[in-house]
């Protein structure tokens, strides 16, 4: 399942690659030099941002763009300053639509981010997890896809959607076995929820 949920999210962020382009080309930048670093980590701690480090992303881990992109809006305050004492960092510098773009896509992320941790886990039994995961994922895109108010995140979960309707039409019945097996959920509640995951056609 880690394998498939990397392919819905990968494929379905290069529709706003433009903005991980310009996070990426500035952490990258920022990271280049020890002149540069030491100059952001100062303004970082004038400005009382502590706790995380700039990340840069791995192309095809795409768990790795969510953490570059929530970093960077964790210190979104810094970067207008550091362009202050580098005036050539203001090619990498979002504006603020940008930026809300970047909040949006990170809150959107978070939620596949915290599924593939949830199915990824290797110190408790995750069958029986899959079904009501699968389910959070499903909800989430047909709401952002059918009805969000922001053009960037619906077509972001609408190609999305594409990709997990292929992967999960026909659902599995291994994954409906689990759950059925783990006595939190009921029948009912496991019926709405394969109901729910086949109403993609």
């Amino acid at each position: 399942m880690k394998r498939e949920m990397t392919l819905v999210n990968r494929d379905g962020l290069d529709i706003i690659k433009p903005v991980i382009d310009k996070i990426g080309n500035g952490v990258r930048y920022l990271l280049n030099s020890k002149t540069m670093c030491k100059a952001f980590k100062k303004i970082v701690v004038e400005l009382q941002l502590h706790g995380r480090m700039q990340v840069l992303d791995t192309k095809p881990r795409w768990n790795s763009t969510w953490l570059m992109l929530s970093t960077a809006y964790f210190y979104k305050d810094a970067w207008p300053r550091y362009v202050e004492e580098n005036v050539a960092f203001t090619h990498y510098l979002p504006n603020a639509i940008d930026w809300e773009r970047i909040y949006d896509i990170c809150q959107f992320l978070e939620v596949f981010f915290d599924v593939t941790e949830i199915i990824s886990g290797s110190y408790y039994p995750t069958v029986n997890l899959f079904l009501a995961e699968l389910y959070r994922v499903k909800v989430l895109l047909d709401k952002h896809s059918q009805g969000s108010t922001k053009p960037h995140l619906q077509m972001l979960a609408t190609e999305m959607k594409l990709k997990y309707d292929k992967y999960w039409t026909q659902n599995n019945i291994l994954i409906s076995i689990g759950a059925a097996l783990d006595p939190r959920y009921d029948n009912l509640f496991i019926k709405l929820f394969i109901v729910t995951l086949n109403s993609c056609q």
